[in-house]
C-alpha cells in the first residue's frame, strides 16, 4: 500500500462497547481518560503506539520499512515470500501450534505488503491478547524459515502470481509502477516467474537481518493498555538495532507500457510525478485536488457525478468508470487517473479526461477549495470508522513522519491550504511529464506522446 494520508485523533472515540449497559460514572471517567493515543519510543529506536478504545476485538500491527522497493536483482520477490511465510514455524513456535491456538480462539494473523512496508497484524477477542501476542512477536522477530516449509507452501506464491494475471486492475497498477519509476519503486509486489521456488532460507534470513531493524519498525495496538503493550514489546521484540542500509531514491521517468489482450474493456492509467511524504503541504494539496476531481462513486450502483466521470460520460456513450489516482512514497509519488471503458472509445475517453483535468487546474475557485476540503475531511473520518483502517493509518503515519498526527492538527493543516497553494501545485503537476500503462484491445488506445 503506498502511503495514503489519513488522520488519527488523540481524543477521537471509535470504541464500540461490547456490553449494552452504560458504565458507572467512575468507570466511564477512567475509560475516557485512557482513550488517548499514546506514543513511546524505546531506547533501541522502536516506536510503540497504543490506543485503548475498549473495542471488543483487540488488534496489534507491526509495520516494518522493508517493502519490495529494497529488493535487488539477486532476490526479486523475497518480500512476496516473506509475507507468505507469516505463520510458519519460528524459533519458539511450530506452524501447527500457531495455527491451532489462533484458530481455537477465533483469532487471525496476517501479513501484507506495500512497496515500502511489510505489515503484520494480529487480532482476537481482547481477553486472549496476552496469550497470543507471543505468536506475533515470534513471527516478526524470530522466524526460522525452515526449508521444507518454504518448499511445501511454494504453491501459494505460484497461485497468487496466476491470480495477478486475471486481476486486471492490480496488474495495471504493477505495470504503471514499472513504467513510471526507475529504481526500487518499480519493483513488483509479486515475485517474477523465474524466481518462484528459488527463495531459500539463506536469502530470507539475509533480507531479514538487513531490513528488519528496530529503527525501521512501529508496533501499534488498539484495544490494549499502552503500558502493558510497551512492557511486552520491550521484553519480546528483540530486534537487530544496527544501522539502516542506504538505498538509492527512485526516479520518475516518462515512459509507457502497453499490453495487448483480447479484452473488449480496456484499462489505462495516466500519471505524472506526484508528491512525496516528505513534502506534507504538497501532499495535502494533491489529496484535495484528487477529491475535487473524484475518486470513484460514493453512492452504490451510481456512476458518480464527479468532474472526471462527467468528462468520461461526455467523451463516450458506452459505460465507463474513472477515478483520480494519488499515491505518495517517501521519495516520490504518482498523480493522475485510472479509467476503464470500451476499447473503441479509449482515445476520446483519455483525451477528454486529460483535457478536463487541465481545465480544472487552470480555473480553480474558492468554492472548489471548500468542496475539496469538506470531501477530504469526510473521507478521512469515514475511514476511521474501521479499526483496521485506523491501525493502518497509525502505523503508516508513524513510519513516514516519526509520529502520528492528531485530528485537530490535520484539520488545521487542511484548513491552512489556500487557493493559491492548491492552484500552484495542481498546475505544476499537470504540466509535468507523464507515464502511462494500458491493457486490453489497444487499437484505439492513444500513445503517451499524444496526450502529454
Amino acid at each position: 500500500m503506498s502511503f495514503k494520508l489519513r488522520k488519527v485523533n488523540d481524543g477521537f472515540v471509535l470504541a464500540k462497547r461490547a456490553l449494552s449497559a452504560k458504565p458507572t460514572p467512575k468507570v466511564a471517567e477512567k475509560q475516557e481518560a485512557s482513550r488517548s493515543l499514546k506514543q513511546t519510543k524505546l531506547p533501541n529506536g522502536l516506536l510503540v503506539i497504543g490506543l485503548e478504545n475498549y473495542a471488543p476485538v483487540a488488534r496489534v500491527g507491526v509495520f516494518v520499512r522493508a517493502g519490495a522497493r529494497f529488493e535487488t536483482q539477486a532476490n526479486y520477490g523475497v518480500t512476496h515470500c516473506l509475507r507468505n511465510a507469516a505463520g510458519f514455524s519460528t524459533k519458539k513456535s511450530t506452524i501447527f501450534g500457531i495455527t491451532r491456538n489462533l484458530e481455537h480462539i477465533g483469532g487471525f494473523l496476517t501479513a501484507t505488503a506495500t512497496r515500502e512496508d511489510m505489515i503484520y497484524k494480529l487480532g482476537n477477542s481482547r481477553q486472549y491478547s496476552e496469550s497470543n501476542l507471543g505468536y506475533l512477536a515470534d513471527t516478526v522477530t524470530r522466524p526460522a524459515y525452515k526449508p521444507w516449509e518454504l518448499e511445501d507452501f511454494a504453491y501459494r506464491m505460484e497461485t497468487e502470481c496466476e491470480q495477478l494475471k486475471i486481476n486486471r486492475e492490480a496488474a495495471l497498477i504493477e505495470l504503471l509502477h514499472k513504467a513510471a519509476f526507475r529504481g526500487g519503486l518499480s519493483n513488483s509486489l509479486y515475485s517474477p516467474d523465474y524466481m518462484l521456488g528459488h527463495h531459500d532460507h539463506n536469502m530470507l534470513m539475509e533480507y531479514f537481518n538487513d531490513y528488519y531493524l528496530s529503527k525501521q519498525m512501529v508496533v501499534v495496538g488498539l484495544g490494549l493498555d499502552h503500558d502493558y503493550l510497551v512492557d511486552f514489546v520491550e521484553k519480546n521484540f528483540t530486534m537487530n538495532n544496527g544501522e539502516v542500509k542506504p538505498s538509492k531514491p527512485s526516479k520518475f521517468v516518462s515512459t509507457e507500457v502497453r499490453i495487448d489482450q483480447n479484452e473488449d474493456v480496456a484499462l489505462a492509467a495516466v500519471v505524472t510525478e506526484g508528491a512525496s511524504t516528505k513534502n506534507f503541504k504538497d501532499m495535502l494539496c494533491l489529496s484535495l485536488f484528487q477529491h475535487l476531481l473524484g475518486s470513484g462513486p460514493r453512492i452504490k450502483y451510481n456512476p458518480g457525478g464527479s468532474i472526471l466521470q462527467d468528462a468520461a460520460s461526455k467523451a463516450s456513450q458506452n459505460p465507463s468508470v474513472v477515478s483520480a489516482l494519488n499515491i505518495s512514497y517517501s521519495d516520490s509519488g504518482l498523480f493522475g487517473f485510472v479509467v476503464a471503458g470500451a476499447a473503441d472509445d479509449m482515445n476520446s475517453l483519455i483525451k477528454g479526461i486529460v483535457g478536463r483535468m487541465r481545465e480544472t487546474a487552470k480555473s480553480l475557485k474558492d468554492e472548489h477549495l471548500v468542496k475539496a476540503k469538506n470531501a477530504l475531511k469526510t473521507s478521512y473520518l469515514m475511514d476511521l470508522e474501521s479499526n483496521d483502517s485506523l491501525l493502518d493509518e497509525i502505523g503508516t503515519q508513524a513510519l513516514n513522519f516519526g509520529k502520528v498526527l492528531s485530528l485537530p492538527e490535520l484539520e488545521a493543516a487542511i484548513d491552512g491550504i489556500t487557493l493559491s497553494d492548491l492552484s500552484s501545485v495542481a498546475n505544476r503537476v499537470m504540466k509535468g511529464k507523464g507515464a502511462m500503462a494500458s491493457m486490453g484491445k489497444l487499437h484505439n488506445m492513444p500513445y503517451l506522446e499524444d496526450i502529454v
